[in-house]
């Protein structure tokens, strides 16, 4: 069975044991897990990744596949004459994996199973490395896949901020905020619980001046609802 982890530095797992995909085919591994089980125009996928830059014209690029074919267990990667297919099963790439508790995690949370809830969002951060598909950065037509994925994630955060505050504030719940805030300064989310936390802790005046600077900052602009 192959693994394959996008969120971070790619990896490949086939069966227990890790698959050498190096040099050019990264960036082609990464581009075909982002569209996978779905026929790629190779010549697409040439243009997309840097014609004749990094890639090469469609026929280097045929060449560069057939490498990952190779590389990888017969059939996981696909080649005709005009297509490629990259064919994974639903739960092979951990960001597919890191969605589907993300959207259980919401799920449980309108359904007020907190119980559930802590066990999606601590399986979903888990998978979370670093920033998903480091290798695609510089391709503009990744970056909305790239940022839905960092949408995803702040949301599972705010769900386990809100966990965390349902057992009780202190100073190490404003700590963390204080920290993702500083991080992510337009999720409203966070401010709101900051200023929730501060006015527990009786701080009331600190709590309205998060609510003052959230207002400054982020005049407008509602709590996301990832």
């Amino acid at each position: 069975m192959v693994r394959i982890d996008v969120l971070g530095p790619l990896r490949v797992t086939s069966g227990r044991r890790p698959a050498d995909i190096g040099g050019q085919r990264v960036e082609l591994l990464a581009w075909l897990v982002m569209h996978a089980n779905r026929p790629l125009p190779i010549g697409e996928v040439s243009r997309m990744l840097g014609d004749g830059a990094r890639h090469g014209t469609a026929p280097q690029v045929r060449i560069q596949l057939r490498r990952l074919a190779v590389a990888l267990p017969n059939g996981v990667v696909q080649v005709d004459e005009a297509t490629v297919r990259l064919v994974l099963t639903e739960d092979a790439v951990d960001a597919s994996r890191f969605s589907a508790l993300a959207a259980a995690a919401r799920r449980h949370w309108r359904e007020g199973r907190h119980e559930r809830v802590a066990a999606d969002v601590d399986g979903a951060l888990a998978l979370w490395r670093s920033d998903p598909y480091p290798e695609l950065l510089r391709y503009s037509a990744a970056i909305p896949e790239i940022q839905r994925l960092r949408r995803l994630r702040l949301g599972v955060l705010e769900m386990q901020q809100e966990l965390a505050m349902d057992d009780g504030v202190d100073f190490t719940t404003v700590s963390t905020l204080r920290h993702l805030i500083a991080a992510h300064p337009e999720r409203l989310g966070f401010r709101l619980m900051l200023a929730r936390a501060l006015h527990l802790m009786d701080r009331q005046v600190d709590a309205l001046e998060v609510l003052r600077r959230a207002s400054a900052d982020l005049g407008g602009i509602r709590p996301h609802n990832d």
